[in-house]
């Protein structure tokens, strides 16, 4: 699990194998989508993602693509395993 493409600077990444929880900080600048690398082996029951605190629909992996808010600034990331 993680990101294959930021459209900006990375400021956190971080993985919880144990709990399956991807938490990504980064900060925006451009309007290219964010690409995130999830093996469905991982998340049989699927899993959910949060952009900012929101739920985001996203298509079932293994890679995922998603943008996160509008122009430039801090953006806060969130994969966990679908409850």
């Amino acid at each position: 699990m993680y990101a294959r493409a930021v459209p900006g600077r990375v400021l956190e990444h971080a993985f919880d194998a144990a709990a399956n929880t991807l938490r990504l900080r980064y900060v925006a600048r451009g309007t290219a989508p964010l690409e995130l690398f999830v093996p469905p082996r991982r998340y049989p029951g699927g899993f959910a993602v949060r952009c900012n605190g929101r739920p985001v629909a996203t298509s079932p992996g293994p890679v995922v693509t998603l943008r996160c808010g509008r122009g430039r600034g801090e953006r806060l990331v969130e994969l966990s395993p679908a409850s």
